[in-house]
């Protein structure tokens, strides 16, 4: 077939109606070649090899990394980077890694930003922290030059690493074989050539500008890769995004809208393959669709993870995931649907081993000879509306595409042994096949008596929330406040009452010998409220110590550095777009530009430079501290006691040079705090703006 047949016969075959709606994807374009890898052996394999012939930039996009990764077999992940990089020195080195809870921190490698910190001038390192409240960064891309793309389920980390084969012992899967055993592991990901990338450029760097000021290339090579071939396929871009302000749009659901198509297209089967089957409304679909095709020949094929393996506390979601499929088998049984739902096991070939569950991470959804998406998103309500996720969609429009849709899908059926193997395998890889009903008893029965309740509780709220965590809130607040800009003023003053009030309380705790006065609580009131106005919090902090005495005058200092912390912190990560466009405005130039690296060293040395300003201070922790734990350590213990160091010190020293000193102290204070409360307030306008103002 010549190149014009080609293109006149794709011109005709898009006349036809796709089964995708518009709402169900960011972008669609052309793909010079797509092609499944499977495994995490292989994958890492393609993406050494690409490594050493990449010219200008390459990106990395995931959930973790691990530096000691050996994607070779020999040479670690960090070198082989710095390597290449001093190989080739107009190749510039991204990684955008989600800054993850401390929930997950024993799965991952510990340190991962001081280990990636400044490793080279062109590899550059930056958190991805801009999530909503029980959100992940949770997509999984590799770029190379703008031409050649890799989405799917791998991270590039311990523990992924297998082969097709997926033997029942394997060295190769673990770092260190003698502290960590591995078993099977199953993913996949799938490698696009073509004009297809672009796009995938252009939702990187979207990102990648929202977090950090160092400069994001451009995509190289647009113009020549946007051009008609012969072998070109149609790829769409789908994402699931809410942003962590609840601004316009609030929640991209392209992937739910996706996954709703694909079920509603199927005619003859549906074939998944993932980690999690968690999502109800996905699940009526399902039900739906087998009623609608009652008395036909349809069959939904289900390939999920073993329960006992899933990872930390989500097996406690057990409960959940079987009850549903209980009702995918109920219905079944009535409409006439061929159901195939298991869990994969690797056989020993010894005598007296038991054998292990294929960890299923791959997140593949397959529409009869039609449709393949792959990506990161499985059916689950997080994957759909909580997480960052992106999946490329492969449409069929031609013979060729439709038949190589059907050998993914035999491919699936076989590698589990759903199908006849043509060929004989060196490991025996069977599907076990299961009763949902049976599973829920077998796994009550397994739960200490007096830990049955951990059953019946609903612990998607926690692991499964149909929005993020919050999220209502914030988003009513933001349209309320919008129509009405004076409720935002009022909670603001609200909020800002409520710092003074606990300000003070808190003062008297530390301090409670002496009786309060409205002086007391002026200076509350004025040192509390250093999260939103400018307000010279040090000298504030001296006066009152000198008007009110070392002991109380401290106590306000301490406590209402407390509450300016604590009340900035909440606003500014409830509201970080706000607060980036405040802190990139007002931080000095040397202070530190990425927001998403999270350092150690440079948090210390902003927070503890005079130069710069408390609101400062407190915008940059909230936008780079996000894990708590250091934040209370700076905020509630070294940034205190440098405060309280430094006034124990000045205050004696001014009292010894000047008597009368506190008694002048005392007779200005309130002109002095009428100049604090003038200068605040001509900044009013500009400040709690910052509160309300809509994301653009």
């Amino acid at each position: 077939m010549s190149l014009a047949e080609s293109l006149q016969l794709r011109a005709l075959g898009s006349e036809v109606e796709s089964s995708v709606s518009r709402r169900a994807y960011f972008k669609t374009a052309e793909a010079d070649s797509w092609e499944e890898v499977w495994e995490a052996g292989p994958y890492y394999k393609r993406i050494s090899d690409l490594l050493e012939t990449a010219r200008h930039y390459v990106v990395f996009v995931g959930w973790q990394i691990d530096s000691r990764l050996r994607l070779d077999g020999e040479e670690r992940l960090k070198d082989k980077l710095i390597r290449i990089c001093e190989k080739n020195p107009e190749l510039q080195i991204y990684l955008l890694m989600w800054d993850h809870a401390y929930f997950y921190v024993a799965e991952r490698e510990a340190w991962q930003g001081r280990i990636w910190d400044n490793v080279h001038p062109r590899i550059h390192f930056v958190f991805d922290n801009r999530h909503p409240f029980g959100g992940s960064h949770h997509e999984k891309l590799v770029l190379f030059d703008g031409t050649t793309a890799f989405c799917g389920g791998i991270d590039l980390c311990d523990e992924r690493w297998d082969t097709p084969d997926h033997l029942f012992a394997d060295r190769r899967r673990s770092l260190n074989w003698k502290n960590e055993h591995h078993g099977p592991y199953h993913d996949l990901a799938v490698q696009v050539r073509g004009p297809i990338c672009a796009e995938i450029h252009e939702h990187i760097a979207s990102r990648w500008r929202e977090l950090s000021s160092v400069p994001f290339p451009d995509h190289r090579n647009r113009t020549e890769t946007v051009t008609e071939t012969e072998t070109g396929h149609r790829v769409f871009l789908s994402r699931t995004r809410s942003t962590i302000d609840a601004g316009n749009p609030p929640i991209v659901r392209e992937i739910e809208f996706l996954f709703r198509d694909l079920v509603r297209a199927a005619r003859r089967q549906l074939i998944f393959e993932g980690q999690y089957y968690w999502s109800r409304e996905i699940n009526d679909l399902l039900i739906a669709k087998m009623h609608e095709m009652r008395g036909q020949d349809f069959s939904i094929v289900l390939v999920l993870a073993d329960l006992n393996s899933l990872k930390s506390l989500t097996r406690h979601m057990a409960e959940h995931e079987l009850s549903l499929l209980a009702q995918l088998e109920r219905t079944a049984q009535v409409t006439g649907t061929r159901l195939i739902m298991g869990v994969p096991y690797s056989y020993p070939t010894r005598f007296g081993q038991t054998a292990k569950p294929v960890y299923i991470h791959s997140k593949v959804l397959i529409c009869d000879d039609r449709l393949i998406s792959i990506g990161s998103a499985h059916p689950a309500a997080r994957a759909l509306r909580v997480d960052s996720e992106v999946n490329l969609t492969f449409e069929a429009r031609t013979p060729a595409e439709r038949a190589h849709v059907r050998e993914v899908a035999e491919h699936v059926l076989t590698h589990w042994g759903i199908l006849p193997h043509p060929q004989k395998c060196i490991s025996d890889i069977r599907l076990r096949q299961f009763r949902p009903v049976e599973e829920i008893r077998t796994y009550r029965r397994g739960l200490p008596p007096g830990l049955r309740w951990f059953a019946r509780f609903p612990w998607q709220i926690l692991f499964d929330p149909p929005l993020p965590w919050l999220y209502p809130l914030k988003r009513r607040f933001r349209l309320l406040s919008r129509r009405h800009a004076e409720l935002a003023r009022a909670v603001t003053a609200v909020a800002w009452l409520a710092g003074a009030l606990l300000c003070h309380w808190l003062a008297l705790r530390l301090e409670p010998e002496g009786q309060a006065s409205a002086l007391t609580l002026a200076y509350a009131a004025a040192l509390s409220s250093a999260w939103l106005l400018r307000v010279p919090f040090t000298l504030t902090a001296l006066w009152a110590t000198l008007a009110l005495g070392g002991g109380r005058g401290l106590a306000l200092a301490v406590s209402g550095l407390w509450v300016s912390s604590v009340w900035g912190y909440a606003v500014t990560r409830m509201f970080p777009t706000a607060s980036s466009r405040y802190f990139r405005a007002t931080a000095p130039r040397w202070v530190p530009r990425q927001l998403g690296l999270r350092q150690f060293p440079a948090l210390v040395s902003v927070v503890f430079d005079p130069r710069v300003g408390l609101r400062t201070k407190i915008a940059f922790e909230g936008l780079t501290c996000v894990p708590s734990p250091w934040f209370v350590l700076v905020n509630g213990a070294l940034l205190p006691g440098a405060l309280f160091a430094l006034l124990r010190a000045v205050e004696p020293a001014a009292r010894w040079l000047s008597p009368e000193l506190g008694a002048a102290a005392t007779r200005f204070a309130p002109y002095y705090l009428t100049a604090v409360a003038l200068f605040a307030l001509s900044r009013l306008p500009s400040i709690p703006k910052a509160l309300w103002k809509p994301s653009t």
